[in-house]
């Protein structure tokens, strides 16, 4: 236990201080989240054109077994 709490106590040191440990830290945890938010708003147009399409599709096969009957 006093391994981690070394390397826990080491890290938090790093974070808190101006080290290139905390600016990698920093820079990672601003591509990460630039990623998560990319993601989250090219899925919520997906899921907005998804939630369109299928009437268009039901009522254009509707329309088209109507029409062959």
């Amino acid at each position: 236990m006093a391994g981690y709490e070394e390397l826990n106590n080491r890290l938090i040191n790093d974070m808190m201080s101006l080290r290139p440990l905390s600016g990698s830290f920093l820079s990672l945890q601003f591509v990460l989240f630039y990623f998560s938010s990319l993601s989250s708003f090219l899925l919520s147009f997906f899921l907005l054109f998804t939630s369109y399409t299928p009437r268009g599709y039901s009522n254009k096969h509707r329309l088209d077994t109507r029409d062959a009957s």
